[in-house]
């Protein structure tokens, strides 16, 4: 059902890519908050509410920054999977292409 609603809506299918690649830099962006607030654990629980509400406003930010940070590659482009914003395959077709 999820696969044909997909098909049916190229609008949707061109975005994907885009809310992955912003789902991939948020995931980043909590383990950094995580990593920040585990090194703050001795310190005052403000300076780990600082780390933690960078992260929710860096959170807001993705969607904004997504044209302007670099784009998180994944394991699919490799596999042969079509990517939207380019319009071609990965792999050896987008070496060949890609230059």
């Amino acid at each position: 059902m999820l696969q044909q609603f997909l098909t049916s809506h190229s609008s949707i299918q061109s975005a994907l890519p885009i809310l992955s690649d912003a789902a991939l830099k948020g995931a980043i962006l909590v383990a950094i908050a995580a990593a920040a607030a585990y090194l703050l654990r001795k310190r005052s629980a403000a300076s780990r509410h600082a780390a933690w509400t960078a992260a929710v406003i860096g959170h807001l930010a993705i969607p904004a920054l997504v044209l302007f940070l670099p784009r998180v590659e994944d394991a699919g482009a490799s596999r042969g999977v079509v990517d939207a914003r380019r319009g071609h395959t990965g792999g050896n077709a987008c070496q060949d292409s890609c230059g």
